[in-house]
């Protein structure tokens, strides 16, 4: 192999690197941004979750705002999230 040949190889190898690096990062940028996006757009819609126990007085949880959401169904003591809408309508509700 000639010198001429080994320079040829270096310059492709470093050229398909940084394509390959490159992508890596658009690839990355994209991901995050489709996060932040929907994040954002839940804010936005007003959707947010609350956490709680399950009480063993009845089938609902109390969040630190002192209102109470209905959990029938669940068992007593269970840790449960309570996804709402704006007006505080329960979109889901999800265990660990």
């Amino acid at each position: 192999m000639t010198r001429a040949e080994y320079n040829q190889r270096v310059i492709v190898r470093k050229k398909r690197s940084t394509l390959i690096k490159g992508s890596l990062g658009i690839a990355a940028f994209l991901i995050f941004a489709s996060i932040v996006g929907h994040i954002d757009s839940d804010a936005y819609a007003g959707i947010h979750s609350v956490k709680g126990t399950v009480s063993a007085f009845g089938n609902y949880i109390l969040d630190e705002n002192g209102h109470t959401y209905d959990v029938t169904g669940f068992q007593n003591g269970a840790d449960v999230t309570v996804k709402l809408d704006k007006e505080g309508n329960i979109l889901s509700i999800t265990t660990k």
